[in-house]
C-alpha cells in the first residue's frame, strides 16, 4: 500500500530493518509537488512529453473523484507494511486507513501520479 505523509503531521515509527519489494519501510519512493493544475492542464502537460495513457487512466480522469488542487503543494510517497500500521493479521480497507491516518499518513490523492509522472521523465 502506498502512502503519503504530510510535511505538518508526525513521522511513524516503523521497523526501520523491514523491507518490501526492496524498499526499506518509511523510506520515501516519491517525492515531489503536486496541485496547481487543472486536469486539462495535465493531459497537455502529459502529451507534450510524448506520455501516452492507457484506458484506465483514461477512466480515471474522467472520473469525478479525480480532483486537483488548485494550489501546489510537497508531497512524499513511503511504502509501509499492514504490520507497520498495527495490523499484523491485516484488516478491512477503512480499517487500513484509520490506522495509517492516527500514525500520520493520508491516502495518497488520485492527481498525484500524473504530476509524479511529469516530474520523473526517466
Amino acid at each position: 500500500m502506498e502512502l503519503v505523509t504530510q510535511e505538518q503531521r508526525p513521522r511513524p515509527r516503523s521497523a526501520s530493518q523491514t523491507r518490501i519489494g526492496g524498499i526499506t519501510v518509511g523510506e520515501v519512493i516519491g517525492e515531489g509537488s503536486i496541485g496547481g493544475a487543472t486536469k486539462k492542464e495535465l493531459l497537455t502537460r502529459l502529451a507534450s512529453q510524448g506520455i501516452m495513457l492507457n484506458d484506465y487512466a483514461e477512466v480515471l480522469f474522467s472520473d469525478s473523484a479525480f480532483t486537483t488542487s488548485p494550489k501546489p503543494y510537497p508531497i512524499k510517497l513511503v511504502a509501509v507494511s499492514l504490520a507497520d500500521l498495527g495490523l499484523d493479521q491485516g484488516g478491512l480497507y477503512q480499517e487500513i486507513v484509520d490506522h495509517a491516518n492516527k500514525l500520520g499518513f493520508c491516502e495518497c490523492p488520485l492527481e498525484a501520479a500524473p504530476h509524479l509522472r511529469l516530474q520523473y521523465l526517466d
